[in-house]
């Protein structure tokens, strides 16, 4: 337990100095020579597969613990999913305050709340009925996002009143990041690592929000390059966390067995030592007894010769 401790703290460490750091980096970093990195140039089609590769096994998280949350996790990364595909292929060509999706942001805000409250009678009805659940997420993303862009939402609002506009955006990105502390107070008493690997993920994915803000507008050009790198890092976290997690389970299933052989071992050595030590008062039973019975002839003899000695010499003659 002081072994996982400690590597949560490392981990929700590195999570907001890496957080920090992208932030800053956004201006530090030259987008001109990523830009003509191979990698760089296919970063959308990785995302894409490291996306469809990762949600799934999600899944495993849940079925490794049988947690609520993590199912209901799971259904937020399928939403982060639909907004970047959305985002890097449906409205790329338009500008950058577009790009600032609100709908599916929406979406996680209401699916984190729930698997908070994972006791709640929604977190069952979703749990309970798993596959219903992935199809309504993936149609209620779609639908609302379609929408949204369709009627060009954020451009209407944020022209109508631009600081009320950036309120809504800064207020949603507030209760989410106080939804994600309360995730790290749940990780900290619970002491499991696997909270980690959603809390840093999650935020990688929420912290890509800000740079469409209108602050970062000086940064336009390098903003949709930069949030894709920071899709990729975050899908890579999730894919390497659950590897880890595996192994992790495997080795503690492994110590385990080994614990329930060495049992069995005690097991079979305590029923040898009680049919032994059964065989032992057997023994001693069945010895007292046949020992009693001429004991007890020899002890009626004498008697009886006490009492004919006590009658006289003739009779004990």
């Amino acid at each position: 337990e002081k072994k996982s401790r400690r590597y949560i703290l490392y981990m929700l460490i590195g999570t907001v100095l890496f957080l920090c750091f992208s932030i800053v980096g956004i201006e530090i970093l030259d987008i001109n020579n990523l830009k003509s990195t191979i990698i760089i140039q296919d970063i959308n089609t990785i995302n894409v597969l490291l996306g469809l590769i990762a949600i799934p096994c999600c899944l495993l998280y849940y079925y490794m613990y049988k947690n609520n949350e993590f199912f209901i996790l799971k259904l937020s990364y399928i939403s982060i999913f639909i907004e970047y595909i959305f985002v890097n292929f449906i409205i790329e060509n338009i500008g950058l305050s577009a790009h600032l999706i609100t709908f599916p942001f929406v979406v996680r805000i209401f699916l984190l709340t729930i698997a908070i409250l994972n006791e709640s009678k929604y977190a069952y009805k979703i749990v309970s009925r798993k596959k219903l659940s992935v199809i309504l997420i993936v149609l209620i993303n779609i639908i609302g996002t379609f929408i949204e862009v369709k009627l060009n939402l954020s451009n209407i609002f944020s022209i109508k009143s631009i600081n009320f506009w950036n309120i809504i955006q800064c207020s949603l990105l507030i209760y989410y990041v106080i939804l994600l502390l309360i995730l790290v107070k749940r990780c900290i008493r619970k002491s499991e690592f696997i909270y980690t690997i959603f809390i840093t993920t999650i935020s990688i994915f929420t912290i890509r929000r800000i740079f469409y803000l209108n602050i970062f507008s000086k940064y336009a050009e390098k903003v949709l390059v930069y949030n894709r790198f920071l899709s990729t890092i975050a899908y890579l976290i999730l894919l390497v966390g659950l590897y880890i997690e595996v192994v992790r389970r495997i080795e503690v299933s492994n110590k385990l067995n080994n614990q329930v052989n060495n049992l069995k071992d005690f097991q079979k050595k305590y029923n040898e030592i009680k049919e032994i030590e059964k065989a032992k008062t057997q023994f001693f039973a069945n010895l007292s007894h046949e020992i009693k019975t001429p004991i007890n002839i020899i002890y009626s003899c004498f008697q009886l010769l006490e009492i004919s000695k006590s009658q006289g010499e003739n009779a004990l003659w």
